[in-house]
């Protein structure tokens, strides 16, 4: 089942506590979403979406792009 912008938008905003999100946030230009919120972020993304990160991948879900990328290609675009 593919994951789309907007669900993965409204996941992204409440994970952050903020009411919304653009298309195009990312890690250090959204308010809340610091090295901390990501390592929570992507906890709950494996959580909601049963994936795997691998560690070493932490650092490159860091916009909703490449976060919807990974979720319905498996792979960081």
């Amino acid at each position: 089942m593919a994951v789309t912008q907007e669900e993965l938008m409204a996941f992204v905003a409440q994970e952050l506590r903020l009411k919304e999100i653009e298309s195009s946030a990312a890690m250090g230009k959204t308010r809340g979403w610091d090295s901390m919120a990501q390592v929570d972020l992507v906890l709950s993304l494996e959580e909601k979406y049963g994936v795997h990160v691998p560690p070493d991948m932490f650092g490159e879900l860091s916009t909703v792009p490449a976060i919807l990328s990974f979720l319905n290609n498996g792979m960081v675009a």
